[in-house]
């Protein structure tokens, strides 16, 4: 599957390993998509960046969201509405939204597919996401795997 990687550019450490943006820890953990990344858009004018955000939302198969505790109000917030309004044309965009805040934005969590409150959660999540057709196989996998770290503890 291809996802368009929607948020603030914004560095990320952990493990102790630092990533120059969280989309870079996506893409190391994640092998088994593929991802658009909106660093490669040009960033010099909004006329520009604005319209290539639009075409790679409309040629993805999801948006990935990511709100970080520390960053932009509501970051990504234009990719999800764009991946929104395909969906009501007709093209099904959903959207996994990652928001680690306290408090994770009304709107966005409404209108996504899957909301979790935890980057790594979301990772594991897409690591077992193998298609939109054969999504429960992965919720199921990733609620197994969810039971049993909770187990460990």
């Amino acid at each position: 599957m291809k996802f368009y990687l929607a948020g603030p550019f914004r560095p990320i450490e952990k493990n102790g390993k630092q990533y120059s943006d969280w989309r870079e820890y996506i893409k190391a953990k994640v092998k088994n998509h593929k991802f658009i990344d909106p660093r490669n858009n040009n960033q010099s004018c909004p006329a520009t960046f604005t319209n290539q955000d639009m075409e790679s939302v409309i040629n993805s198969e999801g948006v990935f969201l990511y709100r970080p505790n520390i960053g932009e109000i509501i970051g990504g917030a234009w990719e999800h509405g764009i991946a929104c309004g395909a969906t009501k044309c007709g093209k099904k965009i959903p959207t996994i939204y990652v928001d680690e805040k306290s408090f994770p934005f009304p709107i966005l969590t409404a209108s996504a597919k899957r909301t979790f409150t935890n980057l790594d959660a979301a990772v594991i999540y897409l690591n077992f996401l193998k298609s939109w057709d054969k999504e429960f196989e992965a919720i199921y996998k990733y609620l197994d795997w969810e039971n049993s770290a909770s187990k460990q503890k």
